[in-house]
């Protein structure tokens, strides 16, 4: 989802996560075909993770971008 740190759902929810993971490029969608926009997402995006086996999954990820663990 979007790293919107800006938004009231943000302090509402995300800093209740177990971990988030801030994503370091723009995520960027491949069409049916295998074709990959030229622009990415709009905004930077982050995953969040609420419980133990989905903040593992993170952890495999980290070298994606930055990693928040409570």
């Amino acid at each position: 989802m979007f790293a919107r740190t800006d938004c009231k759902w943000f302090h509402d929810y995300c800093t209740k996560a177990d971990a988030i993971l801030f994503i370091k490029s723009r995520v960027k969608f491949i069409d049916g075909l295998g074709v990959t926009s030229k622009s990415g997402a709009g905004s930077g995006s982050m995953l969040i993770a609420w419980g133990s086996d989905n903040v593992e999954a993170l952890k495999k990820m980290r070298d994606k971008g930055f990693l928040v663990v409570n």
